[in-house]
């Protein structure tokens, strides 16, 4: 679907039917690295979160997060990607 749709941002949650997020995580970075990927997620474990990091996950917000502050992450991670395009 990534392929196909060339995304520019994700939104992943760490359970998932198909793979879990953080093997969705890798590969969607493996395709595009510039793809925004944003973690919404009730687990909030350290090794976890640890390892979304070193998939270069750009965001990792737990549930239950407020409405504005995934605007806010949403509007910095489209500002970056405007930047990185130019």
């Amino acid at each position: 679907m990534v392929e196909a749709d060339k995304p520019d941002i994700v939104f992943l949650d760490i359970r998932m039917k198909a793979m879990s997020g953080l093997e969705a995580l890798a590969k969607i970075k493996n395709i595009d690295s510039s793809i925004k990927v944003i973690m919404l997620t009730v687990h909030n474990e350290k090794e976890i979160v640890a390892r979304a990091k070193e998939l270069n996950a750009d965001e990792y917000i737990t549930k239950p997060f407020r409405i504005d502050y995934l605007e806010e992450v949403v509007i910095k991670k489209v500002q970056e990607l405007m930047k990185e395009r130019g």
